[in-house]
């Protein structure tokens, strides 16, 4: 987490294995109970030119939430 905040505008994090992920990044870190309110989120707070990295296991189903923003994306377009 404290290398993510160092690097990135915003941390993102899943689930309750990435409680101390977010804690590490301090104040660029949101944390999020399910992949919904991620989406949401991420959606509400990044623009076009973005660049996001999902990283997650497989357990988190994290095409989930990038199928959610890309739908997002194409009611859009």
């Amino acid at each position: 987490g404290e290398y993510a905040a160092k690097i990135c505008d915003k941390v993102y994090c899943l689930g309750e294995n990435s409680k101390k992920t977010a804690a590490a990044a301090g104040d660029k870190a949101a944390w999020f109970n399910t992949s919904e309110a991620l989406a949401e989120a991420l959606m509400a707070e990044t623009k076009e030119g973005d660049r996001i990295l999902f990283k997650g296991s497989r357990g988190m189903k994290m095409e989930k939430i990038i199928n959610i923003v890309k739908l997002s994306e194409d009611m859009i377009l």
